[in-house]
């Protein structure tokens, strides 16, 4: 994104969204929450019939946003570094993250410390570098999704769930003191990113991923999916 494309995105943004942008010291950081709440405006004017200005947006008493007008919808937007994405559902509470293949992340200490460990034992059996720097980070995104779905941020440990990726499927483990079905979804939007989508919803729910603008009609398959 250049300079004119920046400039677009702000211009979408709501007084309030704007001084949230600015409060990012780094420039690729304004770019990359401009361009994440742009995109979540665009994506509602789709179907909603409204200019992507247009939209209002209040938080509850957990401070989780919601849309003014279609409590129903719910949604969910994330950014890493050169990526950003958002998720919508009219099925349940919906949570997606983002993360970009890190080569310089120290994964085995963050893992001691944030992972359940059946995720430990599976990522010392990656083969160290590429491979276990890639699943990794695909099973932070899941968490981080899940964990936005269920709207409580980090107050819900990291290491009392977790999930194993076996045959392009995903089990999700811990989850008796969870009510509902939910699915889940890991894609790769692009070779060294990773994207994760969690969802409250009934088991026949299927994902639709598409890379934006919608007009070049290109959906991604996913890696792995819940069953």
């Amino acid at each position: 994104m250049g300079a004119p494309d920046i400039a677009e995105t702000r211009a979408v943004l709501s007084l309030d969204e704007r001084a949230r942008c600015d409060r990012f010291f780094l420039e690729r950081d304004q770019r990359d929450f401009a361009a994440a709440h742009t995109l979540l405006r665009r994506a509602l004017s789709l179907d909603g019939g409204l200019p992507p200005i247009s939209w209002q947006f209040r938080s509850d008493a957990a401070g989780k946003p919601f849309l003014v007008g279609r409590s129903e919808l719910e949604f969910n937007i994330a950014h890493t570094p050169g990526l950003v994405a958002c998720a919508l559902s009219l099925e349940g509470p919906i949570g997606v993250d983002v993360e970009l293949v890190d080569h310089a992340r120290d994964t085995e200490e963050i893992a001691e410390r944030y992972f359940a460990e059946p995720e430990i034992v599976a990522l010392k059996a990656c083969a160290p570098g590429l491979e276990r720097q890639t699943r990794f980070t695909e099973l932070w995104t899941l968490k981080e999704a899940y964990l936005k779905a269920l709207g409580v941020g980090l107050r819900k440990p990291l290491n009392e769930f977790g999930f194993q990726l076996i045959s392009g499927s995903i089990q999700h483990l811990n989850v008796s003191t969870e009510r509902g079905n939910w699915r889940f979804g890991l894609f790769a939007p692009l070779p060294n990113y990773r994207l994760a989508v969690a969802v409250r919803a009934n088991p026949s729910l299927k994902f639709c991923v598409r890379m934006w603008p919608p007009e070049k009609n290109i959906i991604l398959s996913p890696l792995y999916i819940s069953q």
